[in-house]
């Protein structure tokens, strides 16, 4: 449970540092499960990211 706790406090450092940014900032966290993102992963494939888990950069 020690990593919980920890990737806890390391989200809410981040948070405090976004918001202390002078400019507006979206942050936009996912767990290790990938998302639901659009009918058949259109956003996916508007941000060009590829979902081919037979590819290194799709795994």
């Amino acid at each position: 449970m020690s990593g919980i706790k920890n990737t806890g406090e390391e989200l809410e450092k981040l948070i405090e540092e976004i918001e202390s940014l002078d400019e507006p900032c979206v942050l936009v966290a996912f767990g290790d499960h990938k998302p639901w993102l659009g009918e058949g992963n259109s956003v996916y494939e508007m941000l060009g990211i590829d979902l081919d888990v037979s590819t290194l950069e799709g795994f």
